[in-house]
């Protein structure tokens, strides 16, 4: 299930999922459906955490090639932002996914 967060957009924000997932929104991390950035109001975030196989199965989540062989995944997250119904698009995010076996992961779209 989702996790929703309401951040005010054009500011700095983390939110942190119930698995430990940090994202780090920018003040222009969020683009409506023209283009522009959008630096005023509240955008509703809503996070599925999907890191473990237990919430792979749950979520339909698979990880396949193009030969149909299985791949092992450290997880995925989903992101889904609107700002008064309707969705935005995203124009960069920091993420910091939670410690496992002593090894950070850090990325940045």
């Amino acid at each position: 299930e989702a996790q929703e967060f309401t951040i005010t957009a054009g500011s700095s924000t983390n939110i942190t999922g119930a698995l430990g997932t940090v994202i780090k929104f920018y003040p222009n991390s969020f683009k409506d459906k023209n283009g522009n950035i959008v630096n005023s109001g509240n955008i509703k975030v809503y996070l599925t955490e999907v890191l473990d196989p237990q919430h792979m199965v749950a979520n339909r989540v698979q990880t396949v090639t193009e030969s149909s062989r299985l791949l092992s995944s450290g997880g995925a997250i989903n992101i889904i932002a609107t700002l008064n119904g309707d969705t935005l698009a995203t124009n960069g995010y920091g993420i910091e996914f939670n410690k496992r076996n002593n090894i950070e992961l850090k990325w940045r779209e």
